[in-house]
């Protein structure tokens, strides 16, 4: 199954056998090659980069990095331009998130998300096939759940269902800095997406979080148990990036 994360709208990487879910988030999908290595040897780690697409003022590449063939890490790498010239706001999910910043790392094809659409006359019963509980991080609710609604009325076209851990701090009155939400749409996992505002990234902090796995894993998936934002002041661009994946069986 293809994968492709975005950033905003853009398609950058395209290199996918096994989902990768956890970065929405989405998770990127990934051409798994195995690395060679010398008996005794740690295996080395490999890194293959996506062809570089326009943001704001600047550019992004997906990239994910393997050991001996198995997902060890993936991500997108902005260039420091590309926070210049972006909304100054975006509404996500019917929740405002002031100078937002979001990245999709989706686990369906872009055929199939583009389905994703209200006007499908299957829109309402997709949107209330809910993935099972044990297969979706511990703690997180789906959108409709929040937000005391329907699930059609809580999905975004494009998109799908949302789901969000309700002990998130900008969802206790807390100000928002960084989250994690996960999608889902007609019965699977469909994205992750780590969310976080141009403020954090402007202070060039870096950043890593835990992240809660499922208690069963869907079988073929990889789920991410981190996420992270680092600044490479070397080569002036911020890394965006899943870790540690835990893969269903």
């Amino acid at each position: 199954m293809e994968s492709i994360p975005e950033i905003t709208g853009p398609r950058a990487h395209r290199r996918a056998r096994r989902s990768l879910l956890g970065a929405s988030i989405s998770l990127a999908a990934i051409a798994l090659g195995a690395c060679g290595t010398s008996q005794g040897a740690e295996p080395e780690r490999e890194t293959s980069y996506g062809a570089a697409v326009a943001v704001g003022e600047g550019t992004a590449r997906a990239y994910v990095e393997t050991t001996a063939g198995a997902p060890v890490e993936v991500g997108i790498v902005l260039s420091e331009a590309a926070l210049r010239g972006l909304p100054d706001g975006h509404a996500h999910g019917g929740v405002p998130m002031p100078d937002g910043h979001q990245i999709h790392f989706y686990t369906i094809p872009n055929e199939e998300r583009r389905t994703i659409d209200p006007g499908h006359p299957l829109w309402a019963e997709r949107a209330r096939r809910l993935p099972s509980p044990e297969r979706m991080p511990r703690g997180y609710l789906d959108g409709s759940v929040l937000m005391g609604v329907e699930p059609e009325l809580a999905s975004v076209p494009g998109m799908g269902m949302h789901w969000l851990d309700p002990a998130s701090p900008e969802l206790n009155g807390q100000p928002f800095t960084t989250t994690f939400i996960y999608g889902s749409w007609d019965g699977k996992p469909t994205f992750a997406e780590p969310m976080i505002t141009r403020a954090f990234l402007e202070t060039r902090s870096d950043f890593t979080a835990e992240l809660p796995a499922p208690a069963s894993p869907a079988p073929g998936m990889y789920y991410p148990t981190s996420y992270s934002v680092r600044w490479d002041a070397a080569r002036a661009e911020y890394r965006i990036s899943l870790g540690s994946p835990v893969a269903g069986s």
